[in-house]
């Protein structure tokens, strides 16, 4: 999930006193909730907004490791996880891309899928 999308549904919780916190699940941890301690190493999600002018252009078109450094791992199509990628793979609109690079590349990156203003 994408961190400002992780960073408003926090601040909901906190306004309604963590009641749903409460409780203790009994379900164990997913590996994806793990934290790796990869120095200089992130996996972040990072959504296409509608409007973004990677929409419907592929990923061998965009060219994310060669033009910006990032490695394209998954991509969350809505219950869908698209995990073999080729360069035709094509962008769409609300797809989450889990996305491996070093954390001072990511802005430039995440701008890229943001929706561009006219």
């Amino acid at each position: 999930m994408p961190r400002d999308e992780i960073e408003q549904f926090t601040a909901e919780v906190r306004a309604d006193g963590y009641e749903m916190l409460r409780s203790v699940s009994k379900e164990p941890t997913p590996l994806s909730a793990l934290k790796f301690n990869i120095p200089d190493i992130e996996i972040s999600a990072i959504r296409v907004h509608p409007g973004s002018p990677v929409v419907g252009k592929s990923v061998g078109q965009i060219e994310l490791r060669k033009k910006y450094g990032v490695t394209l791992l998954a991509i969350r199509r809505t219950s869908e996880i698209v995990s073999d990628i080729g360069a035709e793979t094509q962008f769409r609109a609300d797809d989450i891309l889990l996305i491996l690079s070093s954390p001072n590349k990511l802005p430039a990156v995440k701008n890229l899928f943001d929706k561009q203003e006219d």
